[in-house]
């Protein structure tokens, strides 16, 4: 019903266009294109909210707002060169604390123009310091480029902005892991488990014994394993809890994982020989 009423406003408009109104009622036309082009976008008709912002570009190429809304519908389309001219008409308009920089840098990302995308990443971030999203995307450039320092800073400022949003922890916690600070990482992948109680965390509880066994944590890694649902195949999971209770000098225990592993993998030697 939404989407025929705007289609009716958006018919209504175009039948209306004409030259001779006056500057007045031609920004008035222009704002109601650009308000039919938003309503488009939100219930991700792209196609048709092209056609309306354009239709407003038509009525004057000088105001920003009709650029922006189709740079939005182009990414919405992955129309991402489309999107970047779109987006660089709204930077030339506004200038450099347009909100446009982080819509041009997303579609730079998507575009794998990773050199573009930090360029306007920054410059979006130094005038916009409290977008969440935007220090997500840089975290997510810097994880991509092995400079772990910087994508731990954009995620620590992630969760300090909201510390309930859990993908953060997530994120931040892999970056841990990879960089070897071992506790910081479980400590990030307890609060992620802890905000997502009800949802299937077996890969999580998995990693987290992993890291709790690099960091000597045997105990720690046998209870993480022991949060994993039956369901969970990866016979893997019995060397390692093994591992654990030989550590922990639990022989009989170890025997018995051992065992389970071998049942799986008859002629694995070396847990033969463990």
């Amino acid at each position: 019903m939404k989407k025929n009423i705007i289609f009716a406003i958006l018919s209504a408009l175009l039948i209306s266009c004409g030259s001779k109104i006056s500057y007045k009622e031609q920004i008035i036309q222009y704002n109601s294109f650009v308000s039919v082009a938003d309503s488009l976008n939100k219930i991700k008709d792209y196609k048709q909210a092209i056609v309306a912002s354009t239709e407003a570009i038509k009525i004057t190429d000088t105001l920003s707002q009709a650029y922006l809304k189709r740079g939005d519908s182009n990414l919405g389309l992955n129309n991402y060169d489309d999107a970047e001219d779109d987006f660089s008409d709204v930077i030339k308009i506004e200038g450099e604390k347009s909100i446009a920089y982080k819509r041009r840098a997303i579609a730079y990302y998507f575009k794998n123009e990773k050199d573009d995308f930090i360029d306007d990443i920054d410059i979006y971030i130094t005038n916009h310091s409290n977008d969440i999203y935007a220090h997500s995307l840089r975290g997510d450039y810097y994880t991509e480029d092995e400079d772990y320092e910087k994508a731990i800073l954009d995620y620590s400022i992630c969760l300090k902005n909201n510390p309930r949003i859990s993908i953060f922890y997530l994120k931040r916690g892999n970056v841990y892991a990879i960089d070897g600070q071992n506790n910081l990482s479980i400590i990030d992948y307890e609060n992620y488990t802890r905000l997502n109680p009800n949802v299937n965390n077996d890969k999580i509880f998995y990693k987290r014994g992993l890291i709790n066994i690099k960091a000597d944590n045997f105990q720690k890694a046998l209870n993480d394993f022991s949060l994993i649902s039956k369901s969970f195949t990866n016979s893997k999971i019995f060397e390692l809890r093994g591992d654990c209770f030989f550590a922990l000098k639990n022989y009989n225990d170890a025997i018995k994982n051992y065992s389970l592993f071998l049942a799986f993998n008859p002629n694995n030697i070396d847990v033969i020989t463990k």
